[in-house]
Formats: C-alpha cells, structure tokens, sequence
C-alpha cells in the first residue's frame, strides 16, 4: 500500500555500512518508505560483502576498488588518532577523510534529500557534508554528530561548550584535536535537520552546543518487521532443542555486536553465580572474548554472531529474560526487539533503554550502575514465573512502539515539512 504523494519525495540514504545496529534501522526506514511509494535509495560503503541487502546499493561496487580505499582511509584515520593521542581502538572519528568516489553526481543530483545515518568509518568528511547543496535530514545513531570526536561522552559534558581536555584523548591542552574537530562542525549548514531515535540523545543534542539552536526532534528507531510477524507453530521446546539449550533451565539471555565493548556492561555476568536453588542458563549471541567467557561460572551456550534475523528471532523466543546492562546507549534495539519477542528486560535506568522498559511492567531498571540491583532483578524474574509471562505479554504489546512503518511515516511527514509540500 502506498502513500499518496502529490509530488515524488526522492531521498538518498547514506550509512557508512549494512550491518550493526545503525544500518539495520536505516535500512528498515528505507524499506518502510519504498512501501508509502517514496523514491528512496540506499547507499552504504565500509562494510563486509556478506552484509549486501537487496535493496541497498553499495557505494563501490569493485572489489579492488573496495579493498583499497574501504580498508585503506578508516586505518588512517585511526592511525591519525592513535599518534595524536597515543592511544589504541578509541572510538573517536576525525571526520577528514572520505570516500574519493562518493560524488556520484546522478545519486546526489536527483535526490530531494540527503539523509545521513552513521557516515563515520571514513565514508563521509566533514567538508562533503558541508559541500551537498541539498537538504539534509541527519539522524543521530550516536553523538557523534555534535561532539568533538567521540561516539559516546559517557560522564563528560565538554560538548556543551567547546570540548577540549578531551578524556578520551587523555588530553590536558584546553585547545585540542576536539576543540578542532567540533569548530569544524560549526561550519556544516545551519538548516540540518537532526532526528534523535530517543528523547534521551535529543536532550543530549540541545544541550550541546553545536546544536543548541538546531531544530532537533525525536523519531523512535524502529525494527526489522519479522520480529512483529506470527511465530508460527513452532514451541519454546522445539527452539531449545535446535539450539541445543536445556529444555526445562531458565534461560538468560544476553546479546550485543561485542559483548566486550565497555558501553555494553556485561563484564555483570561474571558476577552472577551459581545457586543450587535455581537451575540457570546463560544463552549470549554476538562476539565474546575468551576472557569474559572464562569468567562466567554459571551454565552457557555462546552462539557467537547471528546475522539473519529470523534465527536472531528464535535466539529471543527460546529464552525467558533479557539481561541489557548498557552504561551508555542512544536507542537500545536488542531491547525493542526482546520486547517484540514477549522477552521482559533488565536495564539500567540511562539512555535510550530506560525509555523502551517501563518499570514494574515490561522489565525492570536498576539505579545507575548498581550491579546488586541488577542481578537481584534478575534473580526475582528467574525465581517468579507468572511475573515475567505477564511482563512479557505487556512487552510484546507495547512493542508496537518500534515498528518501521510507524516510524517511516513520521519520517515522511518531517521531509514535506523540509522541502514545504
């Protein structure tokens, strides 16, 4: 079914890659859109071959070609980062570099609008942006976008004035590569128009001060909509099976792209330990160190990374409760989609997942960052049947929140208010 459009919208994605979460949710949107009849196109560079989807076009279609300048310019920029601040795998991006052959002045010249979603990795630099001549929707995956460098600020408030000092940098100069990166920003079109995938990152956005007086609005990240569709007839049991889980164990469940990655927390399940009370499994998908996997006492099943969203669909229904313990998150679509999944959820009271769990409904939220409270929680889900069934029956009906075609609708009605149609 399509939108009646009185004039064609014609808009150009731009994602420095296909996979992640980042590129899962543009994607979505862009699909959502080509279903309301919007000319949407999909550009994406930076990411693995395996991740191609259908509707998407990558940005360098050669191999040679990608594997000399995708590979080449992100290893620079970190080179670049790593001099200057002598430190390693910081996520911090310049925004100096970008892909030589992004001018395809076809693509950019028939396009009513320049959506830009995560275009770090090199893809994308500063001057590009500033250089489009287009009207831009930007939506912000992270915040990036109004910091001097960093994806996430943690505990710093230095992006509400001039950065500087930069922690991450263990920088001590008051004028230093941020200063510089942000007071570059400062030259982007003042007529942008940022979208936040949560409250949280849009009240984050206007206290910075590059984006103080931008026209900032909320739009809520959506999900892959397979995760709204009838699960069949396939049981809780019969999952477990497949994936060779205990049938009768209460399984937690835990996911992200990098268990390890330090925004993520889930250094917690070390501390969860064994009780002879309570017959616990540990279920974990995405990248896992051996370390952390050695310090897990508990029972668990590691299923490594799961790229194919039907089976990351039956990873959430064979489990009872999802444990999310991020320090720092812009949406939190592992929780949006546990919650489609009839999953209740653990979380911390912060960012983009203290807006998906409603506490005492759909899961619980600990205070920031009180591990105890966190794995008490837990425990009262794992020991209370009847409580996470109705919490998971509320989490799948508030899920509705997050489905693409309610979000691609709203995108819809942002770009007419841009171009005034």
């Amino acid at each position: 079914m399509t939108d009646s459009l009185a004039q064609p919208i014609r808009v150009l994605h731009l994602n420095a890659g296909a996979c992640g979460g980042a590129a899962l949710g543009a994607v979505g949107l862009h699909e959502s859109l080509l279903d309301l009849g919007v000319t949407s196109t999909f550009l994406y560079g930076n990411g693995p071959r395996e991740c191609t989807i259908s509707s998407a076009e990558r940005m360098i279609q050669s191999q040679i070609l990608s594997a000399g300048i995708e590979k080449v310019l992100p290893r620079f920029e970190t080179g670049l980062v790593r001099i200057l601040s002598g430190r390693r795998g910081l996520p911090f991006s310049l925004g100096q570099v970008g892909n030589p052959l992004f001018q395809r002045r076809a693509l950019l010249q028939n396009s009513d609008i320049i959506h830009l979603h995560w275009v770090n990795g090199s893809m994308l630099s500063l001057r590009q942006i500033a250089a489009f001549n287009k009207p831009v929707v930007w939506t912000l995956r992270d915040e990036w976008p109004y910091t001097g460098g960093c994806h996430y600020a943690g505990e710093c408030q230095k992006f509400e004035m001039e950065c500087g000092q930069c922690p991450m940098l263990n920088s001590h100069r008051l004028y230093d590569l941020s200063t510089f990166i942000q007071r570059q920003k400062t030259r982007l079109p003042e007529d942008i128009r940022y979208v936040g995938i949560s409250d949280w990152i849009t009240r984050r956005a206007k206290r910075s001060s590059l984006l103080r007086t931008a026209t900032v609005t909320t739009i809520l990240n959506s999900i892959n909509p397979s995760f709204f569709e009838s699960d069949g007839s396939t049981e809780r049991g019969e999952l477990r099976r497949r994936l060779q889980l205990p049938e009768k164990a209460t399984i937690l469940l835990a996911g992200a792209l990098d268990l390890d990655s330090p925004f993520k927390g889930y250094e917690i399940l070390q501390h969860i330990k064994p009780d002879a009370r309570r017959d616990l499994h540990l279920l974990t998908f995405g990248s896992i160190s051996d370390d952390l996997k050695d310090s897990i006492s508990i029972p668990a099943t590691h299923l490594g990374p799961v790229s194919q969203q039907m089976e990351l669909k039956e990873v959430y229904r064979a489990a009872d409760l999802f444990l999310a313990p991020s320090h720092q998150e812009s949406f939190g679509k592992t929780l949006a989609e546990a919650a489609a999944c009839g999953l209740p959820t653990v979380c911390y009271d912060v960012g983009g997942p203290a807006e998906i769990v409603i506490h005492e409904q759909t899961g619980f939220k600990a205070e920031p960052f009180n591990t105890d409270q966190v794995i008490a929680y837990c425990m009262q889900l794992v020991d209370d049947v009847g409580l996470r069934t109705r919490m998971g029956h509320d989490a799948r009906r508030q899920s509705v929140r997050f489905k693409p075609a309610r979000a691609a609708k709203e995108y819809l009605q942002l770009y007419r208010e841009v171009l005034n149609r």
